[in-house]
């Protein structure tokens, strides 16, 4: 009897032991990185756009009223005789909802570039601009010669957050048809707000899922994109990722004539990784999220630069 209580009571130590000693899985944290939402410069652009116009047009106020779910123009323009609606938007999400939406409710169907069809036959020019941290959605309403020249009036060209994450960096050139839903483009996985990390304050982003690594790509202002990799950083080491102070970068990595590394960190939990990036580029600074088996990510990471 006593010979069996021994055992019984090495047994129990030895479960006891295997359970405290087991490697535990790390969470990926459930965490909302918030910073200020880009201000709205609706003077400044409105009097942009409106200069820009009078240059090849007769311009006036419109009192015409047209407002759609969620988009409410903030300034109406009568341009010769074409309507100009212009709309104002803090990142690239929310005017691209608001674009599908306009096109959804005009029955708006695509004839070349910017150019659309409606359902009564008329003539649309559609597209959204970045202007100074904003997305300005531009909607006109005229004949065909005249819509041509207010797109020239309005296109800006030179750096915005849609070149850093679909021209600047490879792996985003991989799914640059996403822009362009009348090729068939195919849309992403938004995958890391429903894995637990909510993210707010961007101007634009990427997600997805390449060679079987997660990934999101997001970009901010300089002076936001410092604190949000910080508190990522943090986020992943307070749920038990640990950071691999010896991993080393590929040497042939950012070597990107556009792109300079801020700051870069190898997260691991079991056979996961978790790589986060901070990089400059004209335009904004990008923070880059990858998240695969550690024998996997060094390949993805490359694909960054």
């Amino acid at each position: 009897m006593k010979r069996k209580s021994l055992t019984i009571i090495g047994l129990t130590f030895l479960v006891i032991l295997a359970l405290l000693t087991r490697s535990t899985s790390p969470n990926f944290p459930n965490v909302t990185i918030s910073v200020e939402r880009p201000s709205l410069h609706t003077e400044e652009i409105s009097s942009e756009i409106t200069e820009n116009l009078e240059k090849y047009f007769t311009v006036k106020e419109s009192n015409i009223t047209i407002n759609f779910p969620n988009a409410q123009p903030v300034l109406s323009l009568l341009a010769n005789k074409t309507e100009v609606y212009v709309f104002l938007y803090p990142n690239a999400t929310s005017a691209l909802n608001a674009e599908r939406k306009i096109k959804e409710s005009l029955k708006l169907r695509n004839i070349g570039g910017f150019l659309y069809r409606g359902a009564r036959n008329e003539t649309f020019l559609l597209f959204y601009q970045y202007i100074n941290y904003n997305y300005v959605l531009i909607l006109a309403k005229g004949p065909r010669n005249e819509l041509k020249a207010v797109e020239n009036c309005i296109v800006i060209f030179g750096p915005s957050p849609e070149k850093i994450l679909y021209l600047f960096t490879p792996l985003g050139r991989k799914f640059s048809d996403i822009f362009n839903p009348e090729s068939g483009g195919k849309r992403t996985e938004e995958w890391l707000e429903a894995g637990g990390i909510k993210l707010s304050g961007y101007l634009d982003k990427l997600e997805g899922n390449y060679k079987g690594c997660k990934f999101a790509i997001f970009v901010y202002r300089p002076k936001d994109a410092s604190k949000v990799y910080e508190e990522l950083r943090k986020a992943f080491k307070n749920s038990g990722w640990k950071e691999n102070s010896a991993f080393a970068l590929p040497s042939d990595i950012t070597q990107n004539p556009f792109g300079r590394m801020i700051g870069a960190s190898l997260l691991v939990g079991d056979d996961k990784a978790v790589y986060l990036e901070l990089a400059h580029f004209p335009g904004g600074h990008r923070i880059s999220i990858l998240y695969c088996n550690n024998t996997e990510i060094r390949e993805v990471i490359k694909e960054l630069w």
